[in-house]
């Protein structure tokens, strides 16, 4: 194990820093968290949260698999998904912006799920970005290190965006800027989006 981080201990720390900054910055997926957290109950919230956190690992895992065994050219064969899910994700943030007052208020059913978020890496062009980068820093010999990564520190990455959507369902909803609050997030989410083309 020793010899193990004297040979990869460089990579492994560029690894991790590249990993917690890309799984905490704004993002689809703290975005989805976020909101579930908003819009819905405790429990629903947290069955998106834990989607997407074994759901993005499990994604790199397959993705560095993947380019394991055919090379980084069969990421550039999965450029449609990226832009089916840039399109998804913008019919995401009008309804988000659009969404009056009352449609986030904390009704039971409308976050989307365990399923859902587990299934949206697929779709989620960051995601995508995020793995395949990851995956060709590791390369080949080191495949399943990002995801293993990924593992651990999507938790409180994640966890920070459910934590903030939990005090901003306390402060803000019910209360004026509520309408505000909806369409900042519905921005930021589209451009968060628009910056990955």
């Amino acid at each position: 194990m020793t010899e193990f981080l004297a040979m990869h201990g460089a990579l492994i720390g560029g690894l991790l820093v590249t990993c917690i900054i890309s799984a905490v910055t704004p993002g689809p997926n703290n975005f989805i968290v976020l909101t579930a957290r908003l819009s819905d109950t405790m429990a629903a919230a947290l069955r998106v949260y834990f989607g997407v956190c074994l759901g993005f690992p499990f994604m790199v895992f397959v993705v560095s698999l993947i380019v394991a065994h055919y090379g980084e050219a069969v990421i550039e064969q999965l450029t449609i998904v990226k832009y089916l899910g840039i399109a998804f994700l913008l019919y995401l943030s009008i309804k988000l912006f659009l969404a009056a007052p009352s449609d986030l208020s904390g009704q039971a059913g409308t976050a989307p799920g365990f399923i859902f978020a587990f299934m949206f890496q697929w779709m989620n062009p960051k995601a995508w970005a995020m793995a395949s980068s990851t995956t060709v820093i590791a390369g080949p010999e080191l495949f399943l290190l990002p995801s293993l990564i990924y593992l651990i520190v999507i938790f409180p990455c994640v966890g920070v965006w459910f934590w903030f959507g939990d005090l901003l369902k306390r402060r803000i909803l019910g209360t004026p800027y509520e309408r505000y609050l909806n369409r900042s997030l519905a921005v930021l989410l589209a451009l968060s989006v628009l910056l990955m083309i």
